[in-house]
């Protein structure tokens, strides 16, 4: 009877324990904050920008950064940042949304970095990031779009995607995410899945978002907003959204512009933006494709100051086919029909397929197409500018090279 007893006895505790520490795990769980996301805000090679959520609406929160890949930061010089607070309503829970800028950064230098709300004890665990070089003579960085799902295994092709373009590429300065980050807006889930399926890079690499139709559809861009800290140097009109901004990459500016609304104050702003850069390489990046297996015509006067400005290359997303141009300049091929831009000859329009689930049915060829297919896997490309030429390079997720060509200035 005694041994029974004894045995129902460590049963009750063993049940207990798992109890105790399941509730543990879950107020850990609870007391973590939300996925790290890290863009570029400022000059790359001195600041470096960083939102996350937290599910206390009311909770301050802190950054802490050091020099060198450390996960001691008791025993290391500490850099804090208190972050910016503001709150959102997501399916009727309120969160925190918190945002840093660490500025005056050293060039060229690992960072480590962690964060905490104010009214917890626990911190997050550390990632790392390295500054851009003072004087940036290459840029790397890979190039996506249309990851667009909502649940968690089609997610997992937007992952594998990645993880397949990091291999390839590695160390790339930013991700450019042409847009349909998600396909319902309005579902918390899929903006989890997608931060969950990226957080082997996402808190260390830059993202360069640009918002989709299917990111801001029957919700607005409050939720897409909440989610990255950008340049706040666009229109008028889209400020705060964060859906519209230019930054410089050492010799190359990249203009970002919102496809989905606004479009007049935009085609002021892309002059003026355009006019007032001194980069020698300049890349525009939108959703929906001005030449991209559609035309979306009411994007066409943004092509006259893409002509007007000299820009190399223009990035697309939204169609779900792979995609790429002749050079193209007031509305005609140019070139020689190679794979070889020369002189300013005209702007590259490329879309390139679905990093996610969903593939479109291939359209006719267009004029300006120089490539135009479907083969249903995702794909990814590589661009890199040293000096005066800037290579690409797109992969699909078998491996196999699909397209390429070179810009030389």
């Amino acid at each position: 009877m005694n041994t029974i007893i004894g045995i129902i006895l460590i049963a009750i505790a063993v049940i207990c324990g798992f109890i105790i520490l399941s509730s543990i795990l879950r107020s850990r769980a609870h007391k973590t904050p939300g996925q790290m996301v890290t863009t570029i805000h400022g000059n790359p090679s001195t600041s470096r920008a960083f939102t996350w959520h937290s599910r206390n609406p009311n909770s301050s929160a802190q950054l802490q950064i050091t020099k060198g890949n450390v996960r001691d930061f008791e025993h290391s010089f500490v850099a804090g940042y208190e972050a910016n607070h503001s709150v959102i309503r997501l399916e009727g829970q309120e969160m925190a949304v918190h945002r840093v800028v660490a500025a005056g950064l050293k060039p060229s230098t690992m960072y480590s970095y962690r964060v905490r709300d104010s009214n917890e004890e626990d911190w997050s665990e550390p990632y790392t990031f390295t500054t851009a070089a003072e004087e940036i003579s290459e840029v790397s960085f890979i190039y996506v779009t249309d990851s667009q799902a909502d649940k968690v295994n089609d997610f997992r092709l937007w992952e594998n995607t990645m993880k397949q373009a990091f291999a390839r590429f590695a160390d790339p300065d930013f991700v450019v995410h042409a847009g349909d980050l998600v396909d319902t807006a309005a579902k918390k889930s899929a903006w989890s899945y997608f931060f969950n399926a990226s957080t082997f890079w996402i808190g260390e690499t830059p993202i360069v978002p640009v918002i989709g139709n299917n990111d801001i559809k029957d919700i607005g861009a409050a939720r897409y907003a909440s989610y990255f800290h950008l340049p706040e140097n666009g229109a008028e009109a889209l400020k705060g959204t964060q859906t519209n901004y230019s930054f410089d990459y050492g010799c190359l500016h990249i203009a970002v512009l919102n496809t989905e609304m606004c479009i007049k104050q935009q085609t002021k702003w892309l002059e003026a933006d355009l006019e007032g850069t001194h980069c020698e390489w300049k890349i525009v990046v939108m959703h929906r494709p001005i030449y991209g297996g559609t035309i979306t015509k009411k994007l066409v006067d943004w092509s006259r100051i893409i002509d007007k400005y000299k820009v190399d290359l223009v990035l697309q997303g939204h169609n779900h086919v792979y995609s790429r141009s002749h050079p193209v300049k007031d509305g005609r091929v140019t070139g020689d029909g190679s794979d070889t831009v020369r002189d300013h000859e005209g702007a590259i329009y490329v879309v390139v397929n679905a990093s996610g689930p969903k593939f479109n049915k291939l359209k006719e060829d267009q004029f300006y197409h120089k490539l135009h297919f479907q083969n249903n896997k995702q794909i990814y490309a590589g661009i890199s500018i040293s000096g005066k030429m800037l290579t690409y390079q797109a992969y699909d997720v078998d491996g196999q090279l699909l397209d390429q060509f070179r810009i030389l200035h």
